[in-house]
C-alpha cells in the first residue's frame, strides 16, 4: 500500500497472507529493505521498480498468479533467497546474470519448460535449486557450472535422461528425480560421493548404475516402483543406508546380505511379491520402521520378532491366516501395528505385551475373538476391529481398561443389542473416546449408557436396524459435531435434539422419518443435514434459524412446498464450497419462490419434479 512507502528505513516487511493484487510502482522507494515478504496473495505482475531495490536479500513470492519475472529481479545483485513456487510461469528468462549471490532458487509448481543456460551463471554461490512439478523435458548441460550446488530437486516433470553433467556437480548432496520418464543413469555417478539422499522413484528404470556402490555416504535410497526384480548385493555389503525405499517393484525375496546393513532405520516394501524374508533381517536391530503391505506372507517371518527396537510394523493386504503368532508380544516398543485386510482369526494373549502400542489397525479379518490381555495396552489410541466376525459376547468387559482410546472402529461386525442388556459395555468405560463408530451391525436400539460418552466428536451408527433414539442419546457430548444415523428405521427425531448446540453434520438420510421437529432450529452450529429418502412432507418454519447450514439435501422425500423462511439461510451454499440444496423427486409443480432469495446458491437440483415453467427469478441466482 502507498501509506509505507515513506518507511525507506525499513528492512523486514511481510505482507504474505492476504489478498493483494498489485505491488505498487513505488515499492523501490522503500531502499533500505532487505527481506520481502508476499506470499500467499494474488499478486500476478511484479512491477520493474522492484528491481530497484539493491539491498534486498530474500525475496519470497510464492503462492501466487505470477506468469512472468521478466526485468523485475535480474537487477537485485545482493538476493540470496528467491522463491518464486506456485505460480503460473511458464519461462523464466536470462535475468540471472544479475543474482550472483544467489544461494537458494525455488521455482516450482509453475508451468515451466525450459531452464536457460543463464542458469550456470549462478555457479559461485548457490546450493539450492527447486525444480519439481513443472514441465520441464531436459536440463542445460552447463548445469555443471553450479559446483556449489547441494540440494537439486526434479520431481514430477517430463524428465527423461539425467544429463551427463551432473556426475560434475561434486557437492551434491541430495538429488530428488521421482516422477519423471528417466530410461537411464547419468554416466559416472559414482562421482558424487557426498551423495547422502538419492529419490528417483516412478521412474522407467528397471536397474541400477555399477557405480552407485561408490556412493558410501548414502543414507537415503529411493528405488520404488523400477520394476526390479532384485536387489544387486552389493547395495547390502557396500552402502551405509539408513532409510531404503524399494516398494512397487517385483522383488520375490531379498539377498541375505540385507544384514549388513547395521544402521538401517526405515524400510519400505510394499507392493512387492515377497513371501519370506531371510533370517540375516532379524540383526537390523537398529531397524524401527518397516512396511510389508501388499504382499504375500501368509505368516509374519520369525526374524521380524527380533527388531527389539521396532516402532512400525505394517503387513495389511497379505495372506496372513489363522492365529498372530503369540511372539508378536517380544516387541515391546511397539507403538503401530496394521494388520488390517488379512485372513486372521485369533489374536493371541501375548499382544497384551505390546504396552506402547498406541495404534492397532486390525480391520478386514476373521477375528471372533478379543483376548482380555488387551486391557495392559494403557496407551492404545486408535483400535479398528471393524468388518471382523464380533459380537457383543465377544467383546470381553477387561476392554473397558482402554480408557485412553479416542477412535474405536467396530463398523462391519455382528454386535446384536439383543444378546445382553447393555451393548457393549466395554465401550461406555473408554471416558476418552472422541470418535466411535459402529456402522454395518445388527443394532436395533442405543443402550442408554451412551450419554457416558462425554467426549465424543464423531459418532456413527448408520446401516443398523434402529428405530428411535432414547432422549439419552441427546445428552451427548456438548463437543458432538458429527452424528451419522443414515440407513436405519428411525421414525422420529427427539425433541431433545436441540441440547446438541455444537453438532455440524446431521445425516438421517434412508429413515423412515416423516417429520421434522422444529427443535432442530437450536442446533444453531450445523452445516450440513442429509434428510434424502425419507417420507417427510414439510420442514418446519424455525429451520430458517440455520444461519450457517450450507448443504441441505432433501431429495426423494414427500414434500410439496418449501418454507418461505428457507430464504433466511444466508449460507445455503456459497462461492467457497460446493454445497447443494437437493429437492428432486418433491413431485413439486413449480418453484418456490423464495428459492429465489438463496443468492448464495450455487448447485440447486430440482430434477424429477412436474415443474412446467422456468421462474423469472431464477435470473436473480
Amino acid at each position: 500500500p502507498p501509506s509505507i512507502l515513506p518507511l525507506g528505513s525499513l528492512t523486514f516487511l511481510d505482507m504474505s497472507e492476504n489478498r493483494i493484487r498489485d505491488v505498487h510502482e513505488g515499492v523501490h522507494l522503500l531502499s533500505s529493505l532487505q527481506d520481502l515478504h508476499m506470499e500467499y496473495n494474488n499478486i500476478s505482475i511484479i512491477p520493474p521498480n522492484l528491481g530497484r531495490l539493491y539491498q534486498l536479500k530474500c525475496l519470497h513470492l510464492q503462492h501466487n498468479e505470477i506468469q512472468d519475472i521478466k526485468n523485475s529481479t535480474g537487477t537485485l545483485t545482493n538476493l540470496t533467497d528467491l522463491d518464486m513456487s506456485h505460480n503460473k510461469l511458464i519461462k523464466i528468462g536470462p535475468d540471472f546474470r544479475g543474482n550472483k549471490n544467489l544461494t537458494r532458487l525455488n521455482i516450482s509448481n509453475n508451468r515451466i519448460l525450459r531452464l536457460p543456460a543463464e542458469i550456470g551463471m549462478l555457479e559461485r554461490n548457490l546450493t539450492s535449486l527447486s525444480l519439481s512439478n513443472n514441465r520441464i523435458q531436459s536440463l542445460p548441460s552447463n548445469i555443471s557450472k553450479l559446483s556449489n550446488l547441494t540440494k537439486l530437486c526434479i520431481t514430477a516433470n517430463h524428465v527423461e535422461k539425467l544429463p551427463d553433467a551432473i556426475a560434475h556437480l561434486t557437492s551434491l548432496s541430495h538429488l530428488e528425480a521421482d516422477n519423471n520418464k528417466v530410461v537411464t543413469f547419468p554416466k559416472k555417478l559414482g562421482n558424487l560421493a557426498g551423495m547422502k539422499v538419492l529419490s528417483l522413484n516412478h521412474n522407467f528404470l528397471d536397474s541400477l548404475p555399477a557405480d552407485i556402490y561408490h556412493l558410501t555416504k548414502l543414507q537415503i535410497l529411493d528405488m520404488c516402483n523400477f520394476m526390479l526384480d532384485t536387489v544387486p548385493k552389493e547395495v547390502f555389503q557396500k552402502l551405509n543406508l539408513e532409510n531404503l525405499y524399494l516398494s512397487g517393484n517385483i522383488l520375490n525375496n531379498i539377498d541375505k546380505n540385507i544384514g549388513m546393513l547395521v544402521h538401517l532405520k526405515q524400510i519400505f516394501l510394499v507392493h512387492n511379491r515377497l513371501k519370506d524374508l531371510p533370517a540375516s533381517f532379524g540383526t537390523l536391530v537398529d531397524l524401527q520402521l518397516l512396511m510389508l503391505d501388499h504382499n504375500r506372507f501368509s505368516i509374519i517371518p520369525q526374524c521380524i520378532f527380533k527388531l527389539k527396537n521396532l516402532l512400525k510394523l505394517t503387513i495389511s493386504f497379505n495372506d496372513l491366516k489363522g492365529e498372530l503368532s503369540p511372539e508378536v508380544g517380544s516387541l515391546q516398543l511397539l507403538e503401530i501395528l496394521w494388520l488390517n485386510n488379512n485372513s486372521l482369526d485369533v489374536l493371541p494373549d501375548d499382544i497384551g505385551k505390546c504396552h506402547n502400542l498406541k495404534e492397532m489397525c486390525l480391520k478386514h479379518n476373521r477375528l471372533y475373538h478379543l483376548p482380555e490381555t488387551m486391557m495392559f495396552l494403557s496407551g492404545l489410541r486408535l483400535l479398528d476391529v471393524s468388518y471382523n466376525a464380533l459380537s457383543t459376547l465377544c467383546l470381553p468387559q477387561q476392554l473397558g481398561a482402554l480408557t485412553a482410546v479416542q477412535e474405536l472402529m467396530l463398523e462391519g461386525n455382528m454386535i446384536d443389542a439383543t444378546e445382553i442388556d447393555s451393548i457393549p459395555t466395554p465401550i461406555f468405560q473408554m471416558s476418552h473416546l472422541v470418535s466411535l463408530f459402529l456402522a454395518d451391525n445388527q443394532l436395533n436400539e442405543i443402550p442408554e449408557s451412551i450419554s457416558l460418552l462425554t467426549n465424543l466428536v464423531t459418532l456413527d451408527i448408520s446401516r443398523n436396524f434402529l428405530h428411535s433414539l432414547p432422549s439419552e442419546m441427546i445428552h451427548l457430548s456438548l463437543e458432538l459435531t458429527n452424528l451419522n444415523l443414515s440407513v436405519n428405521k428411525i421414525t422420529r427425531i427427539p425433541l431433545s435434539i436441540q441440547n446438541l448446540t455444537n453438532l455440524q453434520s446431521l445425516d438421517l438420510s434412508k429413515n423412515d422419518l416423516t417429520l421434522i421437529p422444529a427443535e432442530i432450529s437450536r442446533c444453531t452450529a450445523l452445516t450440513s443435514i442429509e434428510f434424502e429418502q425419507n417420507q417427510i412432507r414439510f420442514l418446519p418454519k424455525a429451520i430458517g434459524a440455520l444461519k450457517n447450514l450450507r448443504t441441505l439435501n432433501l431429495k426423494k422425500n414427500s414434500l410439496t412446498s418449501l418454507p418461505l423462511s428457507l430464504s433466511d439461510i444466508p449460507n445455503l451454499s456459497n462461492l467457497e464450497i460446493d454445497h447443494v440444496l437437493n429437492i428432486n423427486n418433491l413431485a413439486l409443480r413449480s418453484v418456490p419462490q423464495e428459492v429465489g432469495d438463496l443468492v448464495t446458491l450455487k448447485i440447486l437440483n430440482i430434477s424429477n419434479n412436474q415443474i412446467v415453467e422456468i421462474p423469472v427469478f431464477f435470473a436473480q441466482l
